[in-house]
């Protein structure tokens, strides 16, 4: 083609096919097929670039494999990425080991390690170890990274870190959140290290083929025991308080740090002794009273918290 390869003087096994393909070429065994393909290529050696424009503006990158028009278009010096389809991976410069596929996938950021799929997915993109397979997949993800979201307009709303969305639609409902998952269609997470099973009115079934419930277990459940030998401050991961020693007390968190619903039991696992004293944080209630219940030797208090104050029952 007119003017292809135009400035190589020591490069060698290059393919050169359209105007302008490696016009400024001196690396080798680069393959440029379509008008400017490798345009600004020099040193850069063991590339593949198809379509017009396709790694326009690679300099020194390496081994890198650009297929479609202006595919790659502004790498420069990254390196060993594979970008297929029309705008795919354009605004990428220095970023490397990427695998991007679809319109306009991964188009305007720099990062490494992605794996890009679908039509503008990752579109926005600029974080590293990104997972996005989809239709718009991780379409507005800016600097998150470390995220897997698969399936059409997963994750697409929202920039976090270290999230799994899966299925059509599935993703976060605010901003920020890390280490927080998603799964089933529409299904949507609004707090970080949480896990989220479906959109609201999902059943979930453990251990069956089907559940009428919202949660129905086909075995046996086993819960968290803590035992507490001195006085002791419940926290957001206990449930069963063990008090093994008579006399201690036991303090409940803030009932305004959860949800409503949010239980413990505390029992009392002495036979004979003072019994275990129950108090609340920030003169919250229990009962409606301030004269707070107590367990003595060998029963149990249930409470739940009603999000302001506790309750027994």
């Amino acid at each position: 083609g007119n003017s292809a390869g135009y400035t190589n003087t020591s490069g060698t096994g290059n393919q050169f096919i359209g105007y302008y393909t490696g016009f400024y070429n001196t690396g080798s065994n680069n393959y440029f097929s379509g008008q400017q393909a490798g345009y600004n290529n020099s040193t850069g050696s063991y590339n593949h670039f198809e379509g017009n424009n396709a790694g326009m503006k690679n300099t020194t990158g390496e081994k890198n494999h650009f297929s479609g028009m202006q595919s790659g278009y502004n790498n420069t010096t990254g390196t060993r990425n594979v970008a297929i389809g029309y705008n795919a991976m354009y605004n990428n410069t220095t970023g490397s080991y990427n695998e991007i596929s679809g319109y306009q996938a991964g188009f305007s950021g720099t990062f490494s390690y992605g794996v890009i799929e679908g039509y503008q997915s990752g579109y926005n993109n600029s974080g590293n170890n990104n997972t996005f397979l989809g239709y718009n997949a991780g379409y507005t993800n800016t600097t998150g990274v470390g995220n897997t979201y698969v399936g059409n307009y997963a994750g697409q709303a929202y920039t976090g870190s270290h999230n799994t969305f899966i299925g059509d639609s599935a993703d976060a409902s605010i901003t920020g959140l890390t280490n927080a998952v998603a799964i089933g269609y529409n299904a949507k997470v609004s707090r970080s290290n949480s896990i989220i099973l479906g959109a609201s009115g999902t059943n979930v079934g453990i251990g069956c083929t089907g559940s009428t419930s919202t949660l129905t277990v086909g075995g046996s459940i086993s819960f968290k025991r803590t035992a507490a030998s001195s006085s002791y401050s419940a926290t957001n991961t206990d449930y069963l308080i063990g008090a093994t020693t008579a006399g201690i007390t036991i303090t409940l968190p803030d009932a305004t740090g959860f949800d409503a619903g949010r239980q413990y039991i505390i029992k009392a696992e002495f036979t004979s002794g003072t019994a275990v004293s129950i108090a609340t944080t920030s003169s919250q209630t229990i009962d409606g009273t301030t004269t707070l219940p107590k367990a003595s030797a060998g029963t149990a208090v249930r409470l739940y918290s009603d999000g302001k104050n506790w309750w027994t029952f």
